[in-house]
């Protein structure tokens, strides 16, 4: 399967809604518009440039106040329509002085209170996330309807802001009694809404009590199903096409898709682990994956000539190995990273193989915090 970069989703005018985050200590500095001269202007100058809809021209955020926006890095969230810049401000960002351009609490606002304010107790008490991610370990785990499981690391440029990485499957921290609750939670809840299609049904996982927790669920093929694939060979975006078709697939019960072995997924970005994982827009000058084969599958839409821009996702392809047990897919993963040559640009794949190589995911500590955690491993020296 060759899949294609994200794009950018622009509105009518021509503008997408940018938010500046201090890269530091996660605080929203501000909220903005860019086009794609300001996101052209920004990623060449490494300065916050905005498009003022007042003006109807490009906003250098600084000129007032003489304390510019200094770039960290530039992302998208899952659908391409809004920006997150993580930035390092010179000084206080409003020219007011203040360090925020935005927000003021509106339990601060002048006549604006809430029953919660009135009765002296916070809201932030009753947020049933906060708890969540009080008790649970950060640990996401997924459980697809076709009975694959996979266990997720996330890569982080701070801690207000994750990213997937690697996949894997089946999950190292499920035992086989929560696989087997997870399965059924996840049936149960495609059958109650009458849901037929390909989607995955995503919880928290409490790795101290076994206790998971419902999140939601992806009405869709996934990025890491070639991880699921692998395990059980079964092709996923197939089955998916023939159903929306009207195909009859009786003969695919549940009790058919079993599962062989331990499959993952690392994707390839062009960006620099080093710089806080900034984009690294340029010319695929050498681009050749290594060979595909029953234990090694390489997903991308890219080959060498093309050129890698910043209008789009950085991930430029998917490497999944397969292996008899987790630790013979961790070594097909090591030897393919090692076959993989990009020239031209800079690539996460030596971070990608730190982390494989890392005593703590050898071991299955994978977790959001995971990066973080073992930073001076697995960045650049």
């Amino acid at each position: 399967m060759r899949k294609g970069n994200k794009m950018l989703t622009l509105k009518d005018n021509g503008l997408i809604p940018a938010i500046a985050q201090d890269a530091t200590t996660g605080k929203v500095l501000m909220l903005g518009y860019m086009n794609i001269e300001s996101i052209k202007r920004t990623l060449d100058e490494r300065e916050a440039w905005f498009y003022s809809r007042s003006q109807g021209g490009l906003w250098h955020k600084g000129e007032t106040s003489g304390n510019y926006l200094h770039i960290e890095s530039i992302q998208q969230d899952c659908d391409g329509d809004t920006l997150l810049l993580q930035v390092v401000p010179d000084g206080p960002t409003c020219h007011t002085g203040n360090q925020s351009c935005f927000f003021t609490g509106l339990e601060e606002v002048d006549g604006v209170e809430s029953e919660t304010r009135a009765s002296g107790t916070s809201t932030r008490d009753a947020s049933i996330l906060e708890e969540l991610f009080a008790v649970i370990q950060t640990r996401r785990q997924d459980k697809d309807t076709e009975n694959s499981y996979t266990s997720r690391l996330f890569q982080s440029g701070s801690q207000r802001i994750a990213q997937k990485v690697i996949e894997e499957a089946p999950s190292p921290a499920v035992s086989a009694e929560t696989r087997e609750a997870m399965g059924k939670a996840a049936i149960t809840a495609a059958m109650s809404v009458g849901y037929i299609g390909a989607g995955t049904v995503e919880f928290l996982l409490d790795v101290d009590t076994g206790e998971f927790y419902f999140i939601e669920v992806n009405t869709r093929i996934q990025v890491e199903h070639p991880a699921t694939e692998m395990i059980t060979g079964a092709d996923l975006v197939s089955l998916q096409l023939r159903l929306a078709r009207g195909d009859d697939l009786s003969a695919h019960t549940q009790d058919s898709i079993t599962a062989s072995g331990h499959a993952i997924e690392c994707r390839i970005y062009a960006e620099n682990p080093a710089k806080n994982f900034l984009p690294s827009p340029g010319p695929l000058d050498v681009f050749q994956p290594p060979p595909e084969s029953d234990s090694v599958r390489v997903d991308t839409g890219l080959q060498e000539g093309d050129q890698v821009t910043y209008f789009y996702d950085p991930m430029i392809a998917k490497l999944i190995t397969h292996g008899t047990d987790r630790a013979h897919a961790i070594e097909n993963m090591l030897a393919a990273l090692d076959e993989f040559r990009i020239e031209g640009i800079v690539t996460n794949i030596s971070f990608l193989k730190r982390a494989m190589a890392h005593p703590a995911y050898r071991d299955g500590e994978t977790h959001t915090g995971f990066v973080d955690e073992h930073k001076a491993a697995l960045m650049e020296n």
